[in-house]
């Protein structure tokens, strides 16, 4: 077994809880589209946390060859996965919280789920910096920084049109990225 395949799955599951909470959230949100009023808030954060956490799991992938199993790398993989899975644990309500209103409750939960995913991408920034001797190009610190930027910004905007457009600005961020690694 490799350092990889032995941190790897733990990785794997907290990802793959997110994910499932993530789009269990979104179901029960579309089963309830008469009794509840969605908008857009809420599905666009649903989106940015899907599309940031696949982009996190492509990163670990990536570091693949420099995974060293240790107590602290198991303590970094626990610390952005279960903390990725309680900011997308937030974003929509539990069943009994009744949640008749999407964007009410995403204005509830937004400073915490949206810090909580810039705390998870600083960290995860930070681990790919540190293993690359943080010798990185200045795009990437430009980037990484801008996006960051959003993020924290997105958490303390009050005007529901700015704060969609910094959530589809961040996921555009993601589309670029996809469309400059060709």
């Amino acid at each position: 077994m490799t350092a990889f395949e032995f941190i790897f799955p733990l990785f794997g599951l907290l990802v793959g809880l997110t994910y499932t909470e993530m789009l269990a959230g979104l179901a029960r949100a579309l089963k309830s589209r008469r009794r509840v009023k969605i908008g857009w808030l809420v599905p666009l954060l649903g989106v940015l946390i899907l599309i940031n956490l696949t982009m996190f799991w492509y990163g670990a992938w990536q570091m693949r060859h420099v995974a060293i199993p240790t107590s602290g790398t198991l303590l970094i993989t626990l610390l952005i996965g279960g903390t990725y899975y309680l900011a997308a644990s937030l974003v929509f309500p539990n069943v009994e919280d009744g949640g008749a209103d999407l964007g009410g409750h995403f204005f509830r939960i937004r400073k915490q789920s949206l810090i909580a995913i810039a705390f998870c991408n600083l960290l995860g920034l930070a681990v790919v910096a540190g293993n690359a001797g943080w010798m990185m190009r200045p795009i990437w610190w430009g980037v990484n920084s801008a996006f960051l930027a959003v993020l924290i910004v997105s958490a303390f905007v009050r005007h529901r049109a700015i704060i969609a457009a910094l959530l589809l600005l961040m996921i555009s961020f993601h589309g670029l990225s996809v469309i400059l690694e060709r």
